[in-house]
Order: C-alpha cells, then structure tokens, then sequence
C-alpha cells in the first residue's frame, strides 16, 4: 500500500516499527498496532496461514485476542487509521494476488471490548484500500467506494473522486448496453495541465471503460498517482484518447489540444 495517501497520525506512528521473529517451526511477522490507545501494548502476527492480535497482560506477557486463518496464504500488507465512521481506530491486513491485479482485505476493530472481523472483500479487480481524512475508500479498477457504518453495519457506498483544483475534469458514464455519455470529447489545455479521466457509473463490467491514450499520444503524458485518476501533459499536440467499453466497437474518441 502507498504511504502518500495514509494521512492519518496512526499510520506514521504505528507501523514505523515491524519485526521478524523466528518460533520453533516457522517465522512469524510482527507489526505493532493500536486498537485500544495504548501504544506497543497490541501487536498483529502472521503466520504463514493465520493472522493474530495479542496484547501485554499485567506481566508483559502477550496473550492472544484475536486470531482467523488468512483467506489467502501469502504475507498481508497491515494498514491502520482512525475510522470517522466507526468513531475508533481499525486495522486492514490485506494482499494481492493474480500479479497484483486482485486485492484480498480484512478489517477488525473492537466491538463491545473485543477484537472483531467488521468487513472484508475478497478479489477485488486492480483493488485498493486506503484512509482520506478519516474516511476508508475502496477502489474497484477505475471505481471508487466508500465504507459507511449504518445501523450499526458496514456497507459500501459510492465515493466522488474530489476535484484537483484547476485540472481538466473528464466525466463519462457508460449504460449497462456499453452506450457512453460524454458532455464534450475536444478539448484544449497548456503544457503542464492535470488532466482527470473519471467514470461515474456504478454499472457492471468495472474493469472495462478505461480511458487509453493512443500509442502515438502516451509519451505525450505522464500517469500520475491512480487514486486521483489522473495524468499531466508534458508536450504540445493533440492528445488522442478513447473511451472503450467492453465492445471496443463502441469506444468514443476524447481529444486534447496541448498548447
């Protein structure tokens, strides 16, 4: 997971520190975290199949409050910040599999004083899980979603990807028959301009309706972090683009003069 985005204090404070230690019949990875508001008094464990919580008793012994076998046995990346929604600190492990095209998340938290499972998603298509300001937003490919807690319930809602102030904002939305809507496909912008590709259906098939730049028109931008969905434009000329859907019959063209 990409730390540029992990604006919550927890996430600079508590994953500074991660260890390797060795039982007798396997190595175990320690990262320490914080559902209680103790510093270094709560640590999660890995196993190769399982995950674990444990915290220091009165002696400093650490004792295990939590443990669930990991959906898919690889090492898990751990994540964690105050969750607005939850009015408590959580921690996501998580992975990808499918060369990293696919992610696999858990998410715990305290629920009437213990360490439960309060979500998880499994599979979800070129994924990702990270914090804004106290919010937990999932991606699902070029879609964003958002983790709201209502009737005392997890559930996913759609997320508005926030404007960069003073970038070119592209919105199309793609019917379920693969018709695309656009408000205007040419456009004119100076060298340097962020440019934002955004998709605002909630429609099936996320992993079609991609925005692609022509061969003759990548070297022409530079991709920029994904979870703003944005590129900038390094040369004058026309920047040639298409919107493409699942049948690529149906792609609309999206121009860019670069002056």
């Amino acid at each position: 997971m990409n730390s540029d985005h992990q604006s919550n204090f927890w996430n600079w404070l508590l994953f500074k520190r991660k260890e390797k230690v060795r039982s007798d019949n396997q190595e175990e990875l320690i990262t320490y975290i914080n559902l209680s508001g103790s510093n270094f008094e709560e640590r999660l464990v890995q196993t190769e199949q399982e995950v674990m919580v444990q915290r220091k008793d009165e002696t400093g012994a650490w004792l295990t409050e939590y443990r669930t076998k990991k959906v898919i046995p690889v090492k898990q990346e751990v994540l964690s910040g105050y969750f607005n929604q939850a009015k408590q600190n959580i921690v996501i492990f998580f992975c990808w599999t499918g060369n990293g095209g696919f992610l696999t998340y858990t998410i715990i938290g305290r629920k009437h004083g213990k360490i439960v499972t309060m979500e998880s998603n499994e599979f979800v298509y070129k994924g990702d899980i990270y914090f804004e300001n106290g919010r937990l937003i999932e991606k699902n490919a070029n879609r964003y979603s958002e983790w709201i807690v209502k009737n005392g319930r997890f559930k996913l809602i759609p997320y508005k990807v926030p404007e960069i102030p003073g970038a070119l904002r592209i919105e199309y939305y793609i019917y379920p028959d693969e018709r695309i809507k656009i408000d205007k496909t040419h456009f004119t912008a100076p060298v340097g301009s962020l440019v934002q590709a955004i998709r605002t259906d909630r429609n099936p098939l996320p992993e079609k309706g991609y925005i692609y730049p022509t061969d003759q028109s990548d070297d022409m931008v530079e991709y920029l972090h994904d979870r703003t969905e944005s590129f900038r434009i390094l040369k004058k000329g026309k920047i040639e683009m298409k919107i493409i859907p699942d049948d690529w019959g149906k792609g609309v063209p999206v121009t860019i003069e670069a002056i």
